[in-house]
């Protein structure tokens, strides 16, 4: 359920909001990060309330550049391109599952900056294939949506965790 704030009950009071695309918003902790969209908000009343953690929704980036990249028709450029592409996309949720298993918070951050400067690396080739007309640009203008999103919500879980460790 959703408090009146906006956010959802179980992170009342200890969550900060970045809103996304699709009405969403984005709650965080210091080791946890929910997606909770709002479903069929009628006169104040909430439908139905999904949550969707970090480490689920990069598996999801990954798993829809996989299937883009697998259509993509070979041609010495694109495969190198698209080879790029493949191993940014999908090392973002390895290494988002990674920190979640850090065993501390120095290894926390460290694998969280990996996976934002993975999710910056595979915005880039995302915009490249797109713009070499690899990939046509409507057909990923979600994707590079997403990894926007991602880098955001990544870097906010970075600043927020230092700032937490005092070192900003």
């Amino acid at each position: 359920m959703l408090n009146g704030e906006g956010g959802c009950a179980k992170h009342q009071g200890k969550q900060r909001k970045l809103t996304g695309a699709r009405n969403e918003l984005f709650h965080y902790s210091l080791f946890e990060i929910h997606n909770c969209s709002r479903e069929g908000i009628v006169n104040g009343e909430v439908g139905k309330l999904r949550v969707r953690d970090i480490a689920e929704r990069t598996f999801a980036f990954a798993q829809r550049v996989v299937r883009v990249c697998q259509s993509v028709e070979r041609s010495p450029a694109s495969r190198t391109l698209v080879g790029q592409l493949l191993r940014s996309a999908t090392s973002i949720g390895a290494n988002v599952e990674e920190a979640q298993a850090g065993q501390s918070r120095a290894d926390f951050l460290s694998k969280m900056s990996i996976a934002c400067k993975e999710a910056r690396e595979a915005n880039y080739w995302l915009r490249l294939v797109s713009a070499t007309e690899i990939i046509p640009a409507e057909r990923i203008a979600d994707l590079v949506d997403e990894s926007h999103q991602l880098v955001a919500i990544l870097t906010t879980i970075i600043k927020n965790t230092r700032e937490k460790n005092g070192e900003l």
